[in-house]
């Protein structure tokens, strides 16, 4: 099975033939990082919903695994910040690092279009958002996997797609941002996907 994945998709959006060239089909692995670490953190706050923990535990982890630590307090506000953005959403958390993986017509049995939202909330007003946690990206609104990802919540939780909410919350901004995609672009992204999904197909029948 070769794996799109959903982050991948504003560039090969953009250029797909040299994403295609490129295109291997699997995932790479790199060590750890104190960017990872700090995401971690942020699941031990959703977990415990005890801040203080999830201060702790960046601390260790970042301490543990690293010689240079002069930007902990940097991550140490940033998880700060982003704790009391989401206690302000009102939101209900739901789950955190939740897998889902676009549904692609049969004709590409080989392939999975899969990714991950970083968070996943139930809404006030009714329904479910889904979140990616970016850094410094304004126009994050253009970015491809976001009608997706919608579409594919949709059919995962069994609801419409304009019960399903997606967004970012930006690390540089403090922020989160959000909107419902109409039918009309989420059709336009689908089939863009398919579109290159024929052509990596082509690459490898």
């Amino acid at each position: 099975m070769k794996r799109v994945s959903l982050s991948d998709l504003r560039s090969a959006f953009s250029n797909p033939a040299k994403y295609a060239r490129n295109f291997t089909g699997r995932s790479g692995s790199g060590g750890p990082s104190k960017y990872g670490m700090f995401l971690h953190a942020i699941g031990e706050f959703h977990r415990t919903d005890d801040l203080q923990k999830a201060q702790g535990y960046l601390q260790e982890k970042i301490e543990d695994n690293f010689t240079n630590i002069a930007d902990l307090p940097d991550y140490s506000r940033k998880l700060q910040a982003y704790a009391r953005e989401f206690w302000q959403l009102g939101n209900t958390f739901v789950r955190v690092r939740d897998n889902v993986a676009v549904p692609i017509p049969t004709e590409f049995t080989d392939f999975v279009v899969s990714g991950q939202a970083a968070r996943i909330d139930l809404v006030p007003s009714g329904g479910y958002a889904a979140w990616v946690f970016v850094r410094d990206v304004p126009d994050w609104f253009l970015d491809p996997r976001l009608p997706l990802m919608q579409f594919a919540y949709a059919e995962k939780l069994g609801v419409s797609s304009d019960e399903v909410l997606v967004g970012v919350y930006d690390f540089e901004v403090g922020r989160h941002a959000s909107q419902r995609f109409t039918s009309g672009q989420i059709n336009r992204a689908r089939r863009e996907l398919r579109s290159l999904l024929r052509l990596l197909q082509a690459r490898f029948p």
